[in-house]
């Protein structure tokens, strides 16, 4: 059976391409039936997953086999991918009068978009000029479109994490602490009855989050902006990856119309920070910009505690090392710096007392929750320890940007999987991660144009 070849470019597919995608779908139906909680269909598709991006691994050490059909498995991901986002509730907290038909329309215009480059494939011709242009510039207008339409249905979330985004900026911007126990107060909406009373997201995430709140007076804008801006870098990317317009634009699309998307943004999580720091750190490489590249991945582990788990795997890419490393450790302390001399102890509290002492969450999407349901109890730290015996995974593995992301997709996993919560937010930032890895995947249409 012959392999994919963009008719185009000459670029190709490969297995561990395809093997990414799989991994996709897999994580983000299981997220669209259970919205992150424990749900046994769920639970098993992200097993599979798991093996997904082992039979991923073994074909990137492996050189990258062909896979039959390549370009037909991205438009079929993009398009059930907008599919599923159109036909899902678009979240949980939708004000009762909110007209629905902006969101059913957009979505579908985007379905219609998406389906046009079917034609193309079985034409196996080059759209014309206008369409080169056209076609991704209306998939970002729309996947803005629905993100504005999805705070403005949802102008007052009922969680937690967004009373204390909004808390922490305000704070922040008014001279008022933000770290430490007692700076903040909001009730925890898994239970109705504990207080959260500090800010557990690190400086940038703050920093951001304040800067959104100072223009628009909703931290989540930060969100949206990044949204919109990652899954722009994420088709530059491919397309001077893989020379592929349409590929360029279908795996753009796969992470704008992401079933759970919308569901994220509007939640407040702050995912969708990570990715456009994930696109700038694979531009950067790609243009052999290490120093730069160096900076982009300090950034992108400082936003969350757990980032770090890329820094292991992505510091092996050749000009980045051990010296890339300190860089991107150096700006990982540079933004907590400033908050520590004010306040040692209230970041101590609220970056890592609260997380250790967060309690076991039996409605996570993970093994341990599912087997709670049976009586049966896993120790907290197998996560750990199962993430760190991941790290064998990169022993042998090429040192290249589309294997090496790939590991580390591996590691955050089997952390996730493993561990003693993690939900939709959690997972949802995979997505994008393998949309990077696929898109590095690809073999090129020549030498001169080498995937990283």
């Amino acid at each position: 059976m012959a392999a994919w070849r963009d008719p185009t470019t000459g670029a190709q597919g490969t297995r561990a391409f395809g093997w990414a995608l799989a991994a996709y779908v897999l994580v983000a139906t299981s997220l669209s039936i259970s919205e992150g909680h424990d749900e046994p269909v769920a639970d098993v598709l992200v097993f599979v997953a798991v093996a997904a991006v082992g039979l991923g691994l073994r074909s990137a050490r492996r050189g990258g086999e062909p896979w039959p059909f390549a370009q037909a498995l991205a438009w079929s991901v993009a398009l059930a991918s907008v599919i599923c986002a159109g036909v899902l509730a678009p979240g949980v907290y939708l004000e009762s009068r909110t007209p629905l038909l902006p969101f059913f329309a957009m979505n579908a215009f985007a379905a219609v978009i998406i389906g046009s480059y079917g034609v193309d494939l079985l034409a196996a011709a080059r759209p014309p000029a206008w369409l080169g242009w056209a076609r991704p510039a209306a998939l970002l207008a729309l996947g803005l479109g629905l993100a504005a339409w999805a705070l403005s249905a949802c102008p007052a979330p009922r969680i937690d994490v967004w009373a204390l985004d909004q808390q922490a900026a305000d704070a922040l911007l008014h001279g008022r602490r933000v770290y430490g126990r007692g700076a903040l107060a909001a009730l925890d909406t898994y239970d109705l009855k504990r207080v959260i009373d500090t800010y557990d997201y690190p400086p940038l995430t703050l920093l951001l989050s304040t800067a959104a709140f100072a223009l628009t007076h909703d931290t989540r804008w930060a969100q949206v902006a990044a949204f919109v801006a990652g899954a722009a870098l994420l088709r530059v990317f491919t397309l001077s990856a893989t020379g592929s317009r349409p590929l360029a634009d279908l795996l753009m699309a796969s992470a704008l119309f992401h079933p759970t998307a919308m569901f994220v943004l509007q939640q407040a999580w702050g995912e969708p920070l990570a990715v456009p720091l994930l696109g700038a750190f694979a531009l950067a490489i790609r243009a052999g910009r290490t120093r730069w590249a160096a900076v982009a991945l300090g950034l992108l582990c400082a936003l969350k505690q757990h980032l770090l788990l890329y820094l292991p795997a992505l510091a092996l890419l050749p000009g980045v090392g051990p010296g890339g490393a300190a860089v991107a450790m150096g700006v990982v302390v540079a933004t907590y710096a400033p908050f520590v001399w004010v306040a040692p102890r209230g970041v101590w509290e609220s970056l890592m007392l609260h997380h250790l002492q967060n309690p076991f969450r039996p409605d996570s999407l993970s093994l341990p929750a599912m087997l709670s349901d049976a009586g049966i109890f896993l120790p907290s730290w197998l996560g750990f320890a199962a993430t760190a015996a991941s790290l064998a995974v990169l022993k042998g593995m090429p040192r290249a940007f589309g294997p090496l992301l790939l590991a580390a997709s591996l590691q955050f996993l089997l952390f996730y999987v493993l561990g003693r919560q993690a939900f939709c937010n959690y997972y949802y930032l995979l997505g994008p991660t393998w949309l990077f890895a696929a898109a590095a995947l690809v073999r090129p249409a020549a030498p001169a144009a080498e995937v990283l």
